[in-house]
């Protein structure tokens, strides 16, 4: 376990070691963005921060860095089609009717 140095964006340079960081990888397409995430010592804050170049990723990688994939979420769940702009309207003018807005959510309950 190697001592590294971070950086917060509230308390600046800080030190930190390995065991204590996480990369964190997002895959969109075909492509992987990482990012590197610590509680910051100072202040504990959850800090999360771009990898900057390959050699970065390489060398946490070596240092045995714990890694962890998000997946951007599936926006396509095949639940028919998708709500219009009208469609928000529509509900935002229901909404503001508690009478109105009962109903509409009482409808949308019974077709899921």
């Amino acid at each position: 376990m190697k001592t590294v140095r971070a950086s917060c964006p509230d308390c600046g340079d800080v030190e930190t070691n390995t065991a204590k960081l996480r990369i964190v990888t997002c895959a969109q397409g075909d492509e992987e963005f990482h990012n590197y995430r610590f509680r910051c010592p100072v202040c504990q804050s959850i800090v999360l921060k771009e990898i900057e170049g390959d050699r970065i990723l390489d060398i946490l990688l070596e240092e045995n860095v714990e890694r962890e994939y998000l997946m951007p979420p599936k926006l396509d769940y095949g639940y028919g089609e998708a709500i219009s702009h009208d469609d928000v309207i529509d509900f935002a003018e229901n909404a503001s009717n508690d009478e109105e807005f009962d109903k509409a959510m009482q409808e949308f309950l019974s077709e899921s």
